[in-house]
């Protein structure tokens, strides 16, 4: 499992490719259309039977470690965890938004990142980085590492980091 911000789904994809494994990213099944929130105990249900119908193995790629209850990072061998610094997540985030909104690209389930969601909403991507995210960083990692539980755990917490990741497993980025 990669979980985090700041480079969690290209190094997913990157780990799946790599290792053979099917890619499978949380916020296709979770968002429905009109960006509405899959009912939890659905989304529960839809990951394990993903998790049942690959038993030789899996990458998945997500954050939602409360919604599901334990059920991924408790079935998985390994959780990996990019923890990047705000400055550098925010931007990273930022600039996909803005380059999603401007070229209007389908995300899942029909929905899209538009302008009016970054700038005219309560539920803005963008909003909870400025106001929340700072605070709920550590919160975060320790939520994963200890959900984790009996997983090997790595927190890759810097640019640098992450690099080193990639190239001593010969991932392509």
């Amino acid at each position: 499992m990669v979980a985090g911000w700041g480079g969690k789904s290209s190094l997913a994809r990157a780990l799946a490719d790599d290792l053979d494994l099917p890619y499978v990213e949380l916020d296709s099944i979770h968002w429905l259309p009109d960006w509405e929130d899959i009912d939890a105990e659905v989304f529960r249900k839809e990951v394990q039977g993903i998790i049942d119908e690959n038993p030789d193995g899996w990458v998945i790629d997500g954050n939602y470690v409360g919604k599901l209850q334990g059920l991924v990072t408790g079935q998985a061998e390994t959780v990996v965890y990019v923890d990047m610094p705000w400055r550098v997540w925010f931007w990273r985030v930022f600039w996909r938004s803005m380059t999603r909104a401007w070229r209007n690209e389908h995300l899942w389930n029909g929905n899209r990142e538009t302008w009016r969601n970054h700038f005219l909403s309560r539920d803005s991507l963008i909003l909870f980085m400025l106001k929340r995210f700072r605070n709920y960083r550590g919160k975060r990692v320790e939520n994963f590492r200890a959900a984790a539980g009996a997983a090997r755990f790595i927190q890759l917490s810097s640019r640098g980091a992450l690099n080193r990741f990639y190239k001593e497993r010969g991932l392509d980025r």
